[in-house]
């Protein structure tokens, strides 16, 4: 089947579009289809998943994902595998310098660039770190021709010329060797045909179009949702999927007019009509549409919302939306005191900046009562500062008790784990001097014996600073600087005076050792151990040589052995960089051509760069607080409040790169964007898609000598334009701009803050910053001496209301109300979606109260009948009627979130959690669920689970009534703990009288398959008695694992003899087959696990084994 044009359909709301892409979906997928939505950043992914799910009432089966990953999933032929940018990055690193080795005459301008005229040089230390920048430049500028300039890819793919010798002659040398580096990984008989022997064929993306009908996806239907910016090898990527498929691009168009030229006559603005702004910054997406036209033939869909309000951002928005500017008119009417939809703000620094944007959101949080926290986006413009920003910004709103969504990995204890293993990667390559010692010495997570008692160790430190070779005192003695005498030290260089080497240290404190108080030769050889090891094994790497797969074996051993870790947020980043380095060893072996030695500079970039995208990378959309992240990250998500924090001269937008290296700056083909051009188009998406008000700051100080910087050229420009809607007069010179803030400051629109936090203008009756919290004013009054600080100050002017408890309860409370066993059934009965029970969109007052009502029902209903009566529950009665019916009619209890009624259930709970108690002796609950529960009574109701565990029958077509879903991450491979978590809960469920079918169903739900196995249900008493024994067996662990194993295995297994349960657990382990440990033999090998369920599990995964072994029939 062909589809010979794509559909385009515009428009100027995100929302609106999503609506469209949810008729769409509802309307034109078969029933068993899954359709593929592709979106620009996985926050806008999350937040389409929930727009749906809230449009439809359920989630269908989407495949959501960026353009990147789609495509490699999209590759049928499981032989052939997408070439990404970091695997791009390995492939130059495994085999540019057995490239450069092998033909040194045709790439001596690179070799010249490296290493000069001395050849010895490329195998020092010094010529492998830059064959190290060499690659990681040459990995980025290759992909940006992948991704820009296919054109010149092909055509040095058949052996022709790109650039024009007349246009670009000091380009021609640079163009051949990179050519022909192309062609000896790219070209026929390349490093790419020969990794094929291998048994992988990696293609780029440009060359997905030329992948054999039968690898390629046919028939589906591809949704484009709001993305901008394309590259233009996408162009043709899009092209070719729409002659198979049926593709539809949402597109998030500023502009009803067509501007797509307007950006073309930059030279005619002043004397134009159209817009300013719509054509300075919307280069990008002139190229979209250009782009959008042609493929569909101009059969677009336009669709445009105005803006009804008169705010001064709406009046912008419109006319971007219009295409038109407004003419100058100094009689134009101000905007009122009270419009606060648009603010620019000049802070004194980057603390302060943070300060006052707290100030911003509580402000707006007690002026608005519909407003919830995440209704509230962060945007970082300042790249270079990003982590800067996004700690301060953290620690203010958690001072300021403002929910926040950031990265879960970003935490300052994950920081601090990144940190060391970056310093533990610097430490081979550095001169091995104080700071980078201390650095590992002085820390909990590689320190060992020095940071137990630091303050002693830091004092010896010191003390070390100066080392004799002679008598004190006497002729001939040599003093020694701390990195010297150090180095000398612990490599046992220190000889005492008869002359005798000094090889180990753990016996006698050597002879020149300074004296320091207390401390004993004990206690100085285990820092002294550690200070050698780091010695030793920087030593090592240094002068090692090895293949980039043993590197990253190498590197990963070397993290483990220094790496102490102390917490589960430790750990869990820790296996994810674990992880990183096995997917990093498997590349490096499938993009080697042969295992050819290098030293450790490249490994360590490779490595450098994973570690910076854990560490830097951004979350996105939540949903649960306020959101902190990038452009990139959170367009086109439409937040309605939106703070803009980095806005300054020289930062934002980002300049392009600059390499000597790289032909695209040279030589700019039509259509193709620049970073500038990216920012700036988010930049002007912003403006146009905030809805109720846009904050935007700068930091307008030095830090260092106070001087004062520049404001963005993106806010002058707009500056300008709101000059002439407000009627400030401006004429072109510097004395009129700084008249021109001047302006904007007496219409509340510009506003410098002062340096003092407490500053009187503050507080004032005409103060423009009201103080977030009372605690800050208190804070004011004492610093003026006026009032003490530890007593309640009185307000000075009329206090604004603080947000109700109803909202804070909303959003960090009810979620752990309403997760428990019974939600699948309500959505079973009402066939709303998930998130609406997990996450409730609080602005849609239905689903809000819906949630709430179950809660109600469930704490006064469903628990008390149980606990009180012990009467098996009636989900028809308890749910569907009362609930169908308050949706239907909209009545509701008027006190749904009063006060009094809250308390009330908080004093519910209370008393079943008592009675909770009196059921099952109080034990380590929290070991048994997942180690997150924080009382008895959340264990109860909220089973342990992966992902997200449901009761539930309608997100499946194919699943029963009275079943366990368990939804699988993309990705995840299916083992057997979660099946027993699927089990576990069903057991709950079982024993609470929930599930009294005599089976039960637990389904595995992935991207596009469904796992299903039946269970035999052993009735409520058994259950109960099974759930008695497994948590008190957790209560009394008596070995190394820290579990029970004889009476969990009893637990599970209720008709096989212990005699066959250790003949069992003493065969050998089917998941090591390189090893012939018994399961008991290799647990005891295994760190600790924070969950006992999933310590057993280790004992007991292999193909040959399981747990179900008289509770599972296969369907």
């Amino acid at each position: 089947m062909l589809f010979p044009m794509i559909r385009v359909i515009h428009h100027n709301s995100p929302r609106a579009l999503a609506e469209k892409l949810a008729e769409n979906i509802s309307t034109g997928s078969p029933i068993f289809s899954s359709p593929s939505v592709l979106v620009p950043n996985p926050g806008t992914g999350q937040w389409i998943k929930m727009e749906i799910s809230s449009i439809l009432g359920n989630l269908p089966g989407l495949s959501v994902s960026t353009f990147e990953v789609a495509l490699g999933l999209w590759i049928k032929n499981p032989q052939t595998r997408l070439l990404t940018r970091s695997s791009l990055g390995i492939l130059l690193g495994a085999n540019l310098p057995i490239i450069l080795d092998r033909e040194p005459l045709l790439f001596a301008p690179v070799t010249a660039w490296l290493f000069g005229e001395k050849r010895e040089y490329q195998k020092s230390h010094r010529g492998e770190a830059r064959m190290g920048q060499l690659v990681s430049e040459l990995s980025t500028i290759f992909w940006e021709y992948v991704s820009d300039r296919w054109e010149m890819l092909l055509a040095w793919k058949s052996g022709k010329t790109f650039l024009n010798p007349d246009e670009s002659p000091f380009l021609i040398e640079t163009e051949a060797w990179q050519k022909t580096l192309f062609h000896r990984l790219f070209g026929h008989n390349g490093i790419r045909d020969s990794l094929a022997i291998k048994g992988n064929r990696w293609i780029l993306p440009l060359e997905f179009p030329s992948l054999p009908m039968e690898d390629r996806p046919s028939g589906q239907h591809i949704h484009f949702f709001a993305m901008a910016g394309f590259p233009r090898s996408w162009h043709h990527l899009i092209a070719s999927l729409s002659e198979t498929n049926s593709c539809t691009v949402y597109y998030l168009n500023p502009s009803r007019e067509y501007w797509e030229d307007s950006t073309r006559r930059k030279s005619q603005i002043e004397e134009s009509d159209e817009n300013n702004l719509l054509s300075l910054w919307g280069r990008t997406g002139a190229t979209d549409l250009s782009f959008l036209s042609a493929l569909s033939e101009y059969n677009d869909e336009m669709y445009f919302e105005p803006h009804d309000s008169q705010t001064l951002l709406s009046r912008l928005q419109d006319n971007i939306l219009q295409n038109r500017q407004p003419a100058d008119d100094p009689d134009r009417e101000a905007p009122a005191q009270t419009d606060t939809s648009l603010k620019i703000i000049a802070a004194p620094s980057l603390e302060r900046e943070c300060e006052i944007l707290t100030n911003e959101i509580w402000d707006i949080i007690r002026s608005d009562d519909s407003l919830k926290f995440n209704d509230i986006a962060i945007i970082i413009a300042d790249h270079s500062r990003l982590e800067s920003y996004e700690t301060t910004l953290g620690s203010h709103l958690e001072r300021a008790s403002i929910p926040f969504q950031n990265n879960p990995d970003k935490g300052a204890q994950t920081q601090r784990l990144l940190t060391v293993l970056e310093n533990l990667l610097e430490l081979p390559v550095s001169s091995l001097d104080r700071k980078i010692m201390l650095a590992l010495l002085d820390n909990p997570l590689t320190g060992g014996a020095f940071h137990e008692n630091r303050d002693r160790w830091l004092a010896l430190v010191d003390a070390l600073a100066i080392f004799s070779e002679g008598e004190p005192g006497k002729t001939g003695r040599k003093i020694h600087s701390w990195d010297h005498g150090i180095a000398r030290l612990v490599r046992g260089a220190l000889a005492p005076p008869d002359g005798s080497a000094l090889r180990n240290l753990p016996g006698e404190i050597p002879w020149g050792f300074p004296p320091v108080e207390n401390v004993t030769p004990e206690e100085v050889a285990p820092v002294i151990t550690r200070i050698r090891s780091f010695y030793d094994d920087a030593r090592y790497i240094r002068q090692s040589r090895l293949s980039l797969a043993r590197w990253t074996r190498l590197i990963s051993q070397y993290f483990s052995s220094y790496i102490r870790l102390s917490s589960p947020a430790h750990k869990r980043i820790f296996q994810k960089v674990t992880s990183m380095l096995g997917n990093l060893e498997r590349e490096v072996e499938a993009l080697s051509l042969t295992p050819s030695t290098m030293g450790f500079e490249i490994p360590r970039i490779l490595v450098q760069s994973r570690l910076s995208s854990l560490k830097s990378a951004t979350y996105g959309y939540g949903a649960r607080g306020v959101s902190i992240s990038t452009f990139p990250a959170l367009r086109p998500i439409p937040f309605p409040w939106v703070f803009v924090v980095g806005l300054s001269d020289g930062v934002f937008p980002r300049r392009d790169n600059c390499s000597i290296l790289d032909l695209t700056p040279h030589t700019r083909e039509p259509g193709e964007l620049s970073q500038s051009d990216h920012d700036q188009y988010c930049f002007l998406e912003t403006l146009s898609h905030t809805k109720n008000g846009l904050r935007l700051s700068y930091v307008a100080k030095e830090a260092a000598t106070g001087r004062e910087l520049d404001p963005s050229g993106l806010l002058l420009t707009l500056a300008r334009e709101i000059s002439r809607l407000t009627g400030a007069s401006l004429t072109g010179a510097r004395s009129q701009g700084e008249s021109l803030w001047t302006n904007l400051q007496k219409i509340n629109i510009f506003h410098i803050h002062p340096d003092q936090r407490h500053h009187p203008g503050y507080f004032s009756p005409s103060g423009f910053a009201p103080s977030w919290s009372e605690k800050v004013y208190m804070e004011y009054l004492a610093s003026q001496g006026e009032f003490p600080a530890e007593k309640r100050a009185p307000p000075v002017k009329s206090p604004t209301p603080a947000p109700r408890e109803s909202r804070t309860l909303s959003l960090w409370a009810l979620r752990r109300y309403c997760s428990n066993p019974m939600q699948g059934s309500l959505l079973v009965s009402l066939g709303i979606s998930e998130e609406n029970l997990q996450i409730p969109r609080f602005q849609e007052n239905d689903a809000f109260l819906m949630s709430r009502r179950q809660r109600k029902l469930f704490l006064r209903e469903s628990l008390y009948e149980h606990f009180s009566q012990k009467n098996p529950m009636d989900l028809e009665a308890l749910f569907h009627h009362n609930i169908a019916q308050g949706v239907a009619t909209g009545s509701y209890p008027a006190d749904f979130f009063s006060g009094p009624a809250l308390k009330e259930d908080l004093a519910l709970l209370k008393s079943y959690e008592n009675q909770f108690k009196e059921i099952i002796p109080s034990s380590r609950l929290s070991l048994w669920a997942l180690s997150r529960r924080r009382s008895s009574l959340e264990q109860l109701i909220t089973p342990p689970q992966i992902g997200e565990s449901l009761l539930t029958g309608s997100l499946w077509p194919v699943v029963v009534e009275n079943s366990l879903v368990i939804h699988m991450p993309l990705g995840t491979d299916i083992l057997l703990t979660q099946w027993l978590n699927g089990y576990l809960a069903g057991m709950v469920a079982i024993w609470l009288g929930i599930l009294t079918e005599p089976h039960f169903t637990v389904a595995l739900v992935m991207e596009k398959s469904l796992k299903k196995k039946r269970f035999v249900s052993p009735g409520p008493e058994t259950a109960g008695e099974w759930l008695r024994h497994l948590i008190g067996s957790l209560e009394d662990a008596d070995n190394q694992y820290n579990l029970p194993m004889n009476r969990i295995l009893e637990g599970i297994f209720l008709s096989e003899e212990e005699e066959s349960l250790t003949r069992r657990l003493s065969q050998p382990a089917f998941f090591e087959p390189y090893d012939n440990r018994t399961p008991l033999e290799w647990a005891s090998q295994i760190p600790i696990h924070p969950h006992p369920i999933q310590r057993a599990l280790y004992l007991f995964s292999g193909s040959g084994f399981s747990f179900f072994k008289d509770f599972m029939e296969e369907q």
